[in-house]
């Protein structure tokens, strides 16, 4: 559980009225792309016990977008924030990662998640 101090740090981070600060952002995302991305991977083999996961693997495709999406945004910031530290590489392997999902689950830009992206009832 090497994560479990940062996470709570950030659970733990004093709500602003302009939202968390990019470092914040990185680090809250940083733990749940790898492990959602796996799920996601996991789910479209299909090798589960339960059978079909397809909806499992899409959701969870699609929620690595949204994290890609707006951990690339928090690194810009502190890109713009402290040009001299180079967030390059962390950019590159964002790109990649959302080039990779993209081929292997095209539909997860357009997927619906029930509370999410639509509301319920």
């Amino acid at each position: 559980m090497a994560f479990a101090p940062i996470a709570l740090l950030v659970a733990n981070a004093p709500v602003r009225p302009g939202g968390p600060e990019p470092e914040e952002v990185l680090l809250w995302y940083h733990v749940r792309i790898y492990l959602r991305t796996v799920r996601a991977l996991v789910a479209r083999e299909g090798r589960a016990p339960r059978g079909d996961r397809t909806e499992d693997a899409i959701g969870s495709a699609k929620l690595v977008l949204v994290a890609v999406g707006r951990s690339r945004a928090a690194a810009e910031t502190l890109q713009a924030r402290e040009p001299a530290d180079d967030f390059t590489e962390l950019l590159s392997m964002l790109d990649a990662l959302e080039r990779g999902l993209d081929e292997r689950f095209p539909e997860a830009r357009t997927y619906l998640r029930v509370g999410l992206d639509v509301p319920t009832a």
